[in-house]
């Protein structure tokens, strides 16, 4: 598996996904500076609203206490929500349960247990691994 691929399959198995790293803080400025960042990136709310459904706030925070530089993905969410007027989060019961998995992934990963299966449903919730 490309170092990409596992990177990402990382950040989706704990409910952080990669399109909101850098994406809170990007759309802030482009407005701040009024580019017309949909000019550039026709799908950009659709794509972070969808990704969102995966959000997982509960480990974003837990993640935050281990190491400081998750806060700025914390912000980003929250920029995100304020720019965008709305809630990221799980909107589905589907998206629910993968929330759900994520917390287990992340609660496994600290007690150092196997996370192979957990990472594989969650997975199979997204279509994806990364």
């Amino acid at each position: 598996m490309p170092r990409a691929i596992a990177f990402t399959a990382v950040l989706y198995s704990l409910g952080v996904l990669p399109e909101l790293i850098g994406s809170g803080r990007g759309l802030a400025e482009a407005l701040k500076q009024k580019l017309p960042l949909t000019r550039f990136y026709l799908n950009f709310k659709v794509d972070i609203v969808w990704a969102g459904r995966f959000l997982n706030k509960e480990n974003l925070e837990l993640l935050t206490k281990i190491n400081p530089a998750w806060r700025q993905v914390a912000e980003d969410v929250k920029l995100i929500e304020k720019n965008f007027r709305l809630k990221l989060g799980p909107k589905t019961d589907a998206d629910f349960l993968h929330r759900n998995l994520t917390s287990n992934v992340y609660y496994l990963w600290r007690a150092k247990k196997p996370l192979n299966e957990t990472i594989s449903q969650s997975g199979k919730i997204r279509q994806s691994l990364g």
